[in-house]
């Protein structure tokens, strides 16, 4: 994936976004918790992309340093977070930290590429596109889909964000 391509697709679908949330029965749900700090995590796919609504929380935990098997782009639409971003395989050291509000956006386009995110004061809502995995490999984690209530909540969330003046 070449360098600004996630971006360029992140720019398109929140642009977007009014129409994907047009029907709710389009998105799919995953309570990400089995690392910190959890996700509510609600996504839909279109086509080679997936479309990821994210409502990450606080926690007094240490946040899990990770990659991403598939290149991804991310836009924080409300929140803070701090974060830190290494480079390399295994575990690279950090080679970046600090703290992303509210309109950034950036992206993660090389398996190599290793960030966490610990929100501040309060959850941080925030869109993620991926692209295809670079490995298939069968994943061990089991995950549930939300509750049908912290679905409507986090749903109900991004649609008045973007479809407040429609």
């Amino acid at each position: 994936m070449k360098q600004g391509e996630m971006l360029s697709i992140l720019v398109g679908v929140l642009s977007d976004m009014p129409t994907l949330l047009q029907n709710k029965c389009d998105w799919k749900s995953l309570n990400i918790n089995d690392e910190f700090p959890n996700v509510d995590r609600i996504w839909r796919q279109i086509g080679n992309i997936r479309v990821n609504l994210h409502r990450i929380h606080t926690s007094k935990e240490k946040p899990l340093f990770h990659s991403h098997p598939w290149p991804s782009a991310m836009a924080i639409l409300k929140g803070e977070y701090e974060t830190a971003i290494g480079y390399g395989k295994e575990k690279p050291p950090i080679i970046y930290s600090g703290i992303f509000t509210t309109g950034t956006m950036y992206e993660m386009p090389d398996k190599d590429t290793w960030h966490y995110v610990m929100p501040f004061k309060e959850p941080c809502y925030t869109v993620m596109v991926t692209g295809l995995p670079w490995d298939i490999s069968p994943s061990n984690r089991t995950l549930v889909p939300l509750t049908d209530d912290t679905f409507d909540e986090v749903y109900s969330f991004f649609q008045q964000y973007f479809c407040k003046s429609r």
